[in-house]
């Protein structure tokens, strides 16, 4: 049996999925087979308020433990919370003194990342925790029934580039995958091999998807359970002899595969995603654990703002798209239009007056893990939209970081939503107070015209390339600006900058406070939502506003107004054809005249 990427998804949403269903679900497989193997591909944790108490309760491996998962593998939100963060995670779960899941990871390269100065003290913690804990950095061997799995971990290319603040260096997953099943295949005591890769499976990447990569390179390997992806696989994909399988995200499914013994290697028997629906009910004793948990979130993490896990703020009269859905396209989402309107509330009645002026509000589809249920939106359903990271305050939540950007600069953000976004779709951009056309038939890195600033009378005026505009954003933004900007291989140019004109080196000194505290992403949702004076969500986010308009058409106005760099190569190219084109024409006419002499 396999999950992946339940991102602290313990409790059911909308009646969907839960640790509590999961443990249900899973005691009646094992009822069948009795021998059955539990595994996780990674990212179990981050993503609901249930990570607010993590460092201190680790909350889900013990919620893990209680389920009977036999072992995990950590994903790139593991370390969100930086070494130390998941050093503390770890201790917390050994101390608890409760049962939890085998951990393995094989490739983070310990040699080059306590050789570096800047990491060694941060990674020693770690990887005493790791020692402390019991992580597996090789494989383990697993028995059941007889049957003996040897189990590693792998994290991938773009899993670890999504794990900016893990604070070690790694090695190739595949070259340290080559070398682990090497050692399984010499030790000659395993029958089956699996591997816990946190790499995932695009299906839009095709046989480029890394963990088809990793079945191809190393052939041994009998199951990959992937994860990082969020797909769900229907039917396995099956190269060569490898079964490479992926239960989608957030605890809504349970994967089960049956698998024989055929020769040397492994055939499928069966295969299936258990939905974990209104249908299954929940397991007692795990409701009753994470009650506790919820309460523990309440006294040590929600009471710091004055609020409570299910205290109701707002309610919601729409049916938003879920996270996994929302951004899918270029157009305006009307939730993305709630969360960043927020941003600017949350600024102007911070009490600071050095933010009044705040014009911009920009928020990417990655950071957004959430949205809200139709119904009462409460304190937990905000922070969960917002739930990723923490601040320099240690507090968890991303705040929220206030820079300047040119006229120009803007131009370019607009290009990351509607040229960068295309390959990069955590790129994705909602915003608030910038507005613009879009237009698929332009140039790529020129698709996006009529730029303008939303006042705040509701005007608006057009944008000014040298002016500075100030900006708000979350810390994720910032920690994603150079992984975006190098998906446009240098050719757009995004510098953000402090009131005076001046590069910002240091995001953390740009944080927005208010009465000494950093303001966080998450608490400016709820702050705006619990604003409204009739305790409903306005009529204006049910619906689009013009913030992005799709004025894609073959008219030439249209695609050639407003170059920029790119459309003046582009348009001087057209022109040169064209030009090229007349002049054969003409040569062509002209000696069709001579010979008509």
């Amino acid at each position: 049996m396999f999950t992946s990427d339940m991102h602290s998804h313990l409790d059911a949403d909308n009646g969907i999925g839960g640790a509590a269903k999961l443990k249900t679900a899973i005691d009646k497989i094992r009822a069948e087979y009795p021998g059955s193997f539990l595994f996780d591909g990674g990212d179990f944790s981050m993503g609901t308020a249930y990570q607010t108490i993590a460092t201190r309760e680790a909350s889900e491996l013990r919620v893990m433990g209680a389920i009977g998962y036999d072992a995990t593998t950590l994903g790139n939100h593991e370390f969100d919370y930086g070494a130390t963060g998941l050093a503390k995670i770890l201790q917390a779960a050994k101390n608890s003194g409760d049962k939890t899941p085998a951990i393995l990871l094989s490739n983070i390269n310990w040699n080059k990342t306590l050789a570096s100065k800047s990491l060694k003290n941060d990674a020693t913690v770690l990887k005493k925790a790791f020692a402390d804990y019991g992580v597996e950095e090789d494989y383990t061997i697993i028995e059941k029934n007889g049957v003996r799995i040897a189990v590693f971990g792998v994290d991938g290319h773009e899993s670890i580039e999504d794990a900016p603040a893990s604070g070690v260096k790694w090695t190739d997953y595949v070259t340290k995958a080559k070398k682990v099943v090497k050692e399984i295949k010499k030790d000659g005591k395993a029958d089956m091999i699996v591997c816990l890769s946190h790499s995932g499976v695009y299906l839009s990447a095709g046989d480029k998807a890394e963990d088809i990569i990793l079945a191809k390179e190393v052939p041994d390997i009998d199951v990959i359970i992937s994860g990082h992806a969020h797909t769900s696989l229907s039917e396995p994909i099956v190269e060569g002899h490898t079964y490479i399988v992926s239960p989608g995200c957030y605890a809504q499914k349970l994967g089960h595969i049956v698998l024989k013994k055929s020769g040397s290697r492994y055939k499928m028997v069966s295969y299936k995603l258990v939905e974990l629906d209104s249908k299954v009910k929940g397991d007692s004793s795990i409701n009753k654990l994470l009650a506790g948990f919820r309460s523990k979130a309440d006294s040590e993490y929600f009471s710091k703002f004055g609020l409570e896990w299910e205290q109701k703020l707002v309610y919601n009269p729409y049916k938003y798209p879920d996270a996994s859905n929302i951004n899918i396209g270029r157009g305006e989402e009307p939730f993305g239009d709630l969360l960043t309107d927020s941003y600017i509330y949350a600024l102007r009645h911070s009490g600071n007056s050095k933010y009044e002026n705040v014009q911009v509000a920009i928020a990417p589809a990655g950071g957004i893990r959430g949205t809200f249920n139709k119904g009462y939106v409460t304190a937990s359903d905000c922070y969960n939209v917002e739930s990723l990271g923490t601040g320099s305050d240690g507090i968890s939540g991303f705040p929220l970081v206030n820079m300047y950007l040119t006229g120009k600069e803007l131009k370019a953000v607009a290009e990351v939503d509607s040229s960068v976004a295309d390959i990069m779709p955590i790129a994705r951009l909602n915003c608030s107070g910038l507005c613009y056309s879009y237009s698929t038939h332009r140039m790529f890195l020129n698709r996006t015209v009529d730029h303008q600033i939303d006042n705040a009378d509701g005007t608006r005026e057009n944008l000014h390339d040298d002016k500075l505009y100030s900006c708000v954003t979350d810390m994720y933004t910032c920690r994603m600006i150079s992984a975006t900007l190098e998906y446009s291989k240098g050719l757009i140019s995004i510098v953000p900058k402090d009131s005076e004109d001046n590069k910002v080196t240091d995001f953390n000194k740009e944080v927005v406070t208010s009465g000494g505290k950093e303001v966080k992403a998450w608490y400016a949702l709820a702050s705006y939502v619990g604003s409204f004076k009739d305790g409903k969500i306005p009529a204006y986010y049910s619906r689009t506003h013009d913030r992005k308009v799709d004025v894609t058409n073959w008219n030439p106005w249209t695609i050639f107004k407003e170059p920029n760099k790119f459309g003046l190569v582009a348009d001087a190219t057209v022109a040169l054809v064209i030009l090229v084109i007349v002049l054969i024409v003409w040569k062509v006419r002209r000696r069709t005249r001579r010979n008509g002499r």
